[in-house]
């Protein structure tokens, strides 16, 4: 009788046990968050992500993995503070009030390029990082430029070298056209030059005309900045407008053009009267009756 009631109290102590709610450990307790960080649409992995509970300063990290996919699970259910950190620290994401509640949470995702969608705000780190992109975007875009600008100058000068003018013109019009801000006054002059023994007077003179603007700027220390001529020489420069007056006097003598021709003389002068050309320029004045 003593084992028959033993084993009546030991089936009703299971059925009793069996009757309790088996809920799962965490339930009620903890909760978690998973999803995915992109950025245009480009899963961004190794970004460092904290959720912070105000109200205990209790922090929980996890980060994304190589597929931009992040999952953080054990945490007390309730409103969190979210930031998203790059390697450097940077704070690229943040959100003040993400409630975490659930045991099997649906996907999270947030796009750093549109915050707004998941609720967040851009952080700091995200600016500073669109400044860095497009300073590095600027730098090689100009380094490019500057090869191009490169090649086609030694284009010109073996152009020049070969007396291939329209080739040098051609080159030279070029390096112009992508570079209009140029302080570089002898990209005219040599342009003006090869328009020179092309027998293009017309298009010299306008040419020189404004390779003499540009050197004059130099000269007198008002030309704007120019990052690839950070050094100007104004004594060059100086020297450069000389050359140029004197060769567009003489283009303007080839178009028959004496008044004009004259004003370029007479502007040689007055500018250097005791220059390397000033004799020769005032043999040519007398003989044009302007002596």
């Amino acid at each position: 009788m003593k084992k028959s009631k033993l084993f009546a109290i030991g089936a009703l102590l299971i059925l009793a046990l069996s009757s309790v709610p088996c809920w799962p450990q965490t339930a009620g307790t903890t909760a978690g968050i998973r999803g995915v960080v992109t950025q245009n649409q480009e899963r961004i992995p190794n970004l460092a992500i904290i959720f912070t509970n105000p109200a205990t300063g209790k922090r929980y990290k996890t980060k994304t993995d190589k597929k931009g996919e992040y999952v953080s699970m054990g945490m007390l259910p309730g409103a969190y503070r979210m930031e998203i950190i790059d390697a450097k620290g940077a704070i690229l994401y943040s959100k003040s009030n993400q409630q975490i509640n659930s045991t099997d949470p649906e996907p999270f995702p947030i796009d750093l390029s549109k915050p707004e969608t998941s609720g967040g705000v851009e952080g700091p780190g995200i600016e500073e990082a669109r400044l860095l992109k497009a300073q590095t975007e600027r730098a090689t875009a100009e380094s490019t430029k500057i090869a191009s600008l490169n090649a086609l100058l030694i284009q010109a000068q073996s152009a020049i070298d070969a007396q291939k003018w329209q080739e040098a013109a051609t080159a030279l019009k070029q390096v112009i056209a992508a570079y209009p801000d140029t302080t570089r006054w002898e990209l005219y002059k040599v342009l003006g030059d090869a328009e020179g023994h092309l027998q293009d007077y017309q298009n010299a003179v306008q040419t020189y005309d404004k390779g003499i603007q540009v050197a004059r700027a130099v000269a007198t220390g008002t030309a704007p900045d120019d990052p690839r001529n950070p050094n100007p020489d104004p004594a060059r420069a100086a020297a450069g407008i000389g050359q140029m007056l004197t060769s567009q006097g003489n283009a303007y003598l080839k178009l028959s053009k004496v008044t004009e021709a004259v004003t370029c003389f007479k502007k040689y002068l007055e500018l250097d009267p005791k220059g390397a050309h000033a004799e020769e320029i005032k043999s040519i004045l007398q003989k044009l009756g302007h002596g």
